[in-house]
């Protein structure tokens, strides 16, 4: 059941990919939030694993932003770890 819930897309070449987005606004170091002219600077993660048959590569992914962005980090964290993981199969099929 936490397979299905996690499950986020099938990628090329049969792989697919299970993860969990994350999302939290960066904190100075007495707590307070950290802002730039009054707008909260965001940290996002995205972890999970691809699989394909039997073989399993688990990742994790954690971005953080020095200014204000307009989307969500937690989403632009999946969308760089997506990148990061095509590239990396690219590699494995490239070697059969």
């Amino acid at each position: 059941m936490k397979k299905s819930i996690l499950f986020v897309e099938d990628l090329w070449r049969g792989w697919k990919l299970y993860g969990k987005t994350g999302s939290g606004v960066l904190l100075n170091h007495d707590r307070t939030e950290k802002t730039e002219q009054k707008t909260e600077i965001q940290h996002g993660w995205f972890i999970g694993w691809i699989e394909r048959g039997g073989r399993k590569i688990i990742f994790s992914n954690h971005i953080t932003d020095d200014k204000k962005e307009d989307t969500f980090a937690s989403m632009r964290a999946r969308s760089n770890a997506k990148e990061k993981l095509i590239s990396i199969i690219d590699n494995i099929e490239s070697k059969k």
